[in-house]
């Protein structure tokens, strides 16, 4: 006789701490689960449908359009797992990092590459995909909380679908959905939510291959992005908390994942560059200039800046980087009010996971996820960016959802109680869409961006040299000549206020020099090209534009003077051509042509033995040493 499978045993799971007199009533009219679905693709697509016309924005092209492996289509796949995220970016400036720590988020960007195998460098595939993972990784993050995570949690079905539908409303995800380079947010968090469910199947069932599905989508989610390191602290934590287990079955269960995180490490470290690089650029450490008090007081700060926008989300910047927010000293009564709330929300989790309340779950979830981007251990290159709080908002709004839910559980009148999600989702649904959907179209490209955000966020750096590079682009696309110079005015304020603010800020520099070279101001120009080279001096910028424009404009001047028989006044022009282009064979073949017109044959052989160095095979200037030679000169 066949033997009969044993059927996995039922979970055993904690409920809410909420008066368990009456059986429980759903807030929710929409009780259904795939009501639920419909309700969150409709609101997801209708809040996110218009930026699929959206074009590249901000860092689109160092990681996707400027990307060559992410060009080569299926041939780039291979390149793309085994080089730093920005190694590509890196190449083309001709260094080797800028980001201490690496870059390794290689999934998102194989994505990328795979679009372009099948539709090329394409901005409205991309902002759809985004959009579609976007949606799907909540509806997924519903099926999570409901089926697995709170499966028999008082109240779980009300707060899955809350949780899921306010993670899907908040205007602070619009950088990660809008930002096509930040599809690594989407599908990190979809495959973290993806294990967690995982991992709670393999913990119900006991079964390997169970634990193996959920160990390789923990490796995924690990690609998508470094912040599923999370997950071994969260794993266990939630074994403990919904699933009943003891420390050390929870620890024991987790070990699978434990391993996976260890292989991801070394591979990791095997591939990123920078990790020993001490960054002191403002715009990649923009606390190099701060004092030790000063760091921390800023830092702290931010904690409460990333709070204060999940709670008021707007208005909204794609950028928070030097001299966004002034440094703040640990004793500024602001960053002593972040350091007594987080450290109370630590110590409220720790003191909730000892009773196994499972509201220690989303603080843990929320602080977790808040450490790796506050910058006090690890140096993200930025101050603060919306997109980096994404996950740390799940827990966040769960921690609200659970709240709101035990809070009308306590509301004695039926009308009310019956009413309470609805009005709810609609008074947080009508101004989430008042900001998300114009939102969206200020993400249109980098003008509509930069130029928009720069009155957000008016004494940052990176943002005013941006919305100045973004005016020279409406000047050279404007086919009227008072447009161009409208324009090119418009950029000149922004672009000064940059270096005034950041003087090594080499970009601005390079777009102030361009304002001045389109408006025929060239010694302004080179004077803002130079300083440029200051802080950069290796620039490959310099060897293909700058220098080849300054040489260009002196190599005029020259022929000009030539053309007024004024030989003496050429050499001068001709010479500083020279120095911005010393490559070029033909000018040092003039310049020799010049001094023996002007019969100083010692310059004359000087100039055309430097042809000879820069072209040895130059013909003329060949000649032309030999003849001076036969005459004996004395070089």
């Amino acid at each position: 006789m066949a033997k009969k499978k044993k059927s996995a045993p039922a979970p055993v799971v904690p409920e809410l701490k909420i008066p368990q007199a009456a059986p429980y009533a759903s807030l929710n009219p929409l009780k259904n689960f795939w009501l639920q679905v419909v309700t969150i693709a409709v609101a997801g697509f209708g809040l996110y449908g218009n930026s699929i016309q959206n074009k590249t924005a901000l860092d689109d092209e160092p990681v996707i359009t400027l990307n060559d492996f992410v060009s080569h289509g299926f041939g780039g796949l291979d390149s793309i797992f085994k080089y730093d995220s920005y190694y590509c970016f890196y190449r083309s400036l001709g260094v080797k990092d800028q980001l201490p720590g690496g870059r390794y988020r290689p999934l998102s960007i194989a994505t990328f590459a795979i679009e372009w195998e099948f539709f090329g460098d394409n901005a409205f595939v991309r902002h759809l995909v985004n959009v579609l993972l976007y949606v799907f990784s909540v509806i997924l993050l519903l099926y999570f909380l409901r089926k697995y995570l709170l499966v028999n949690v008082r109240g779980g079905s009300d707060i899955a679908f809350l949780a899921a539908f306010l993670f899907l409303i908040h205007p602070i995800h619009t950088e990660v959905v809008a930002n096509t380079k930040s599809r690594d947010e989407i599908i990190s968090f979809l495959f973290i939510t993806l294990t967690l469910l995982l991992a709670l199947r393999y913990a119900d069932t006991g079964r390997w291959k169970a634990g193996a599905w959920a160990a390789a989508g923990y490796f995924l989610a690990l690609l998508s992005k470094e912040w599923a390191i999370t997950l071994v602290v969260l794993v266990p934590v939630m074994f403990y908390l919904f699933r009943q287990r003891t420390w050390m079955e929870s620890l024991k269960l987790s070990l699978p994942f434990f391993g996976v995180a260890a292989v991801f490490l070394f591979i990791r470290a095997g591939i990123v560059t920078g990790l020993d690089k001490e960054e002191t650029e403002l715009l990649n450490n923009p606390y190099v200039l701060a004092s030790g008090s000063e760091k921390v007081g800023s830092k702290l700060y931010v904690l409460w800046k990333y709070l204060s926008l999940l709670l008021v989300p707007y208005p909204l910047s794609s950028d928070y980087s030097y001299n966004t927010l002034p440094y703040r000293t640990i004793a500024d009564p602001m960053a002593l009010f972040s350091l007594l709330l987080h450290l109370g929300a630590a110590t409220g989790a720790i003191v909730l996971l000892v009773r196994r309340n499972i509201l220690a779950f989303p603080i843990l979830f929320y602080i977790g996820h808040l450490a790796l981007v506050s910058n006090f251990r690890f140096n993200v290159g930025a101050t603060m960016g919306e997109r980096l709080i994404y996950h740390s908002s799940f827990g966040f709004l769960f921690l609200i959802s659970i709240l709101c839910v035990m809070g009308a559980e306590r509301i004695k009148h039926s009308g009310m109680k019956r009413v309470f999600m609805p009005v709810l989702i609609l008074l947080l649904l009508v101004p989430s869409a008042l900001i998300i959907l114009p939102r969206n179209k200020q993400w249109y490209n980098d003008p509509a961006l930069f130029i928009h955000d720069v009155n957000v966020v008016p004494n940052s750096a990176w943002m005013n040299g941006n919305a100045g590079r973004c005016h020279i682009v409406l000047a050279d696309s404007a086919k009227d000549p008072s447009e161009k110079q409208k324009y090119l005015d418009l950029a000149k304020p922004y672009l000064r206020k940059a270096v005034s603010i950041h003087p090594g800020f080499v970009n601005a520099w390079f777009y102030l020099g361009s304002v001045h070279h389109r408006q025929n101001n060239i010694d302004s120009a080179e004077y803002c090209w130079n300083q440029a080279r200051i802080y950069f001096p290796n620039h490959p910028g310099f060897k293909t534009q700058y220098d080849v424009l300054l040489s260009s404009h002196y190599v005029k001047l020259a022929e000009k003077k030539v053309k007024e028989n004024d030989l003496p006044g050429a050499i001068p022009p001709l010479e500083k051509a020279l120095k911005y282009k010393p490559d070029d064979a033909e000018m040092w073949y003039n310049l020799g042509g010049i001094h023996y017109t002007l019969k100083d044959p010692q310059k004359a052989y000087e100039a055309w033995t430097k042809c000879l160095q820069v072209k040895p095979d130059h013909k003329l200037a060949r000649e032309a040493v030999g003849h001076l030679q036969v005459q004996k000169p004395n070089p």
